[in-house]
């Protein structure tokens, strides 16, 4: 049952290694090794709001965060609202999953339909078949986020804002991750398209024979960057708190586990002739794989704000959704309900604030109701 799938989930934080690079990383740059792929070590990863998925790292729900959407007649004010759960899912690539983790997918979460959002390339590049495309009742959809006739530079570029250190170290965040947040945005448009309409369009049955969201997974190669833009658009759309959006995304580092060390080992490495990936330093590749809080927080204000016009603006404009579908997909998407995580409010502090010392290991205010009781009843409810 889905409960008990769930249950082990905030039981045990089991994120065994899927993705064989992350989102920074080259197409065939960074192969795992069988063994590795196989590894079951990764046992770091904080849950809720990661969902056990064998084979998968980096695997969590979108659902159950706090949200202020603007009042209307389908959100009068004065009530509490959340993203819904089980419904809109992340992760790293599936090239690792197992006959468990496929079960847990297909069976438990009930996903039907998977938005890849890697290249035909990197796609091609994997030492073996990327499930579960082959799985019964899971559809594998490619919606690449970038083109592959500018493949070389793009890597090229992508690494040099990547590894460029702070322009200025006080403002603790990266212009350069900024600038590939942007670059992404601003190509993936068609990809993105596809899964807001998925959001838009489809039903399944629950058990108790009410329609609801088809619930679907999207991802890319580690789940961090094109997967992290999305995730962030998706939330932002709901009326989740921006520090909220900024703590879901800084949590990937803890949801790549153990395997984090195995990426950078091959980050060193660089990629084949003619990728345009060069071998990193320790310290660039562990800025490459990280995921600070900060790069989200000014990608939000500076981006999608101030250049975008906010996320509406870019549904329409780079995603050729109309003010209906925005409508739609935000009702479809928003509940009432209580939210695990509080109100959202001191969900994340910058390290240097004095407020970061009152703070769990991911940030999070220390219990004040949200702690392991509550957590577990998100996972199971």
């Amino acid at each position: 049952m889905m409960a008990s799938a769930l249950q082990k989930s905030a039981d045990s934080t089991d994120g065994t290694p899927a993705s064989t690079s992350p989102e920074s990383a080259g197409a065939s740059a960074f192969q795992l090794t069988s063994s590795q792929r196989s590894s079951s070590s990764t046992n770091e990863s904080p849950s809720p709001p990661f969902i056990h998925v064998e084979g998968v790292a980096n695997f969590r729900d979108l659902g159950g965060y706090p949200c202020r959407p603007a009042p209307s007649s389908h959100f009068p004010a004065q009530r509490c609202y959340v993203t819904r759960r089980l419904t809109v899912f992340r992760s790293a690539q599936l090239t690792g999953i197992t006959a468990n983790g496929t079960k847990t997918l297909c069976q438990d979460l009930r996903v039907r339909r998977v938005y890849d959002l890697r290249s035909e390339a990197e796609v091609n590049n994997q030492t073996h078949p990327t499930g579960p495309a082959g799985a019964e009742g899971v559809e594998r959809i490619l919606v690449p986020v970038f083109r592959e006739r500018d493949h070389s530079q793009r890597w090229a570029r992508k690494y040099k804002n990547y590894t460029d250190p702070d322009e200025d170290e006080s403002h603790g965040y990266s212009a350069g991750f900024v600038r590939a947040y942007r670059d992404i945005g601003e190509n993936a448009g068609p990809a993105y398209q596809r899964i807001w309409e998925h959001i838009r369009d489809r039903e399944i049955q629950d058990d108790a024979g009410s329609s609801r969201p088809e619930p679907l997974l999207f991802h890319c190669a580690a789940g961090k960057d094109r997967t992290g833009v999305f995730a962030a658009l998706v939330l932002r759309l709901c009326g989740v708190p921006d520090e909220v959006i900024a703590w879901e995304y800084s949590i990937t580092e803890q949801g790549l586990g153990s395997w984090r060390e195995s990426i950078i080992a091959h980050m060193m490495k660089g990629g084949h002739e003619g990728s345009g990936v060069p071998a990193m330093t320790r310290q660039e590749a562990e800025r490459a794989v990280g995921s600070r809080a900060t790069n989200m927080m000014v990608f939000l204000k500076d981006v999608v704000d101030k250049e975008w016009g906010g996320v509406e603006k870019y549904m329409q404009d780079h995603c050729d959704l109309t003010a209906q579908d925005i409508d739609t997909v935000r009702r479809r998407l928003v509940v009432e309900g209580d939210s695990p995580y509080g109100d959202g409010t001191g969900y994340w502090k910058p390290s240097d604030t004095t407020e970061a010392d009152e703070k769990g290991p991911l940030g999070l205010a220390k219990d004040h109701g949200s702690g392991r009781e509550r957590e577990q009843r998100v996972m199971t409810g």
